[in-house]
């Protein structure tokens, strides 16, 4: 993903969903660990067979703006309950595990959009080879749904955010997904294309994410 040049207008690489009612979430100042785990009754482990996260981004300006998405893998984690209740947990996302869904495979633009999400551009996976999602705290909200509260880190920083999630929680399974939702890249340092001398209308740092992840009693 490059500057391309049209008619002496500079077409910046912007990682967003280009959607003008999207809602991205208040990056805040990581949380305290979750002090509900040492009360769980009932510890699963997550299965990265069935587990994935689904990114969303975009590059262009106005209206010669071009949606990208894919997916990045979920390697790793643990989903704690207490009277069928989710109270916590974390998960770890293999950052070159990425792979880009709207650009066939066999494209070479698909393997240059990789290369350059993953470069110290984007998430700098040489130096960071995973990002991590620790839950802090968890709001019960109406049937099969709860706002999930925990620190997401990326590149070494540590931001608190807050999402809706659709959970499900039996004796050996649970099933948890989220409506995509959007966070600032800046907020942790991924700042590629987002120079402000070039102005607001022309930089769109927000990222699309959906998570789907299912745990099986340990």
């Amino acid at each position: 993903m490059k500057f391309l040049i049209l008619s002496a207008l500079a077409i910046i690489v912007i990682f967003a969903c280009n959607n003008p009612n999207k809602s991205t979430v208040v990056a805040n100042d990581a949380e305290m660990e979750n002090t509900n785990l040492g009360t769980a009754d009932v510890i699963y482990k997550t299965d990265s067979r069935k587990s994935a996260l689904a990114w969303e981004g975009a590059e262009g300006l106005l209206s010669i703006v071009k949606t990208h998405n894919g997916m990045l893998s979920i390697s790793e984690g643990t989903l704690q309950s207490k009277n069928k209740q989710l109270v916590g947990g974390s998960f770890t996302i293999p950052l070159k595990s990425l792979t880009v869904l709207d650009i066939p495979k066999e494209k070479p633009r698909n393997a240059k959009l990789v290369k350059h999400l993953l470069s110290a551009d984007f998430f700098d996976a040489v130096r960071f080879t995973t990002a991590n999602f620790a839950i802090t705290d968890v709001k019960p909200l109406e049937k099969d749904s709860a706002l999930i509260t925990g620190n997401l880190t990326l590149k070494g920083i540590t931001k608190s955010i807050s999402f809706k999630s659709k959970v499900n929680v039996n004796d050996s399974v649970i099933t948890a997904s989220t409506p995509k939702f959007y966070i600032n890249r800046t907020d942790w340092s991924i700042s590629y294309g987002t120079e402000k001398s070039l102005g607001d209308e022309l930089i769109k740092p927000e990222i699309g994410i959906q998570v789907n992840l299912v745990a099986h009693k340990k």
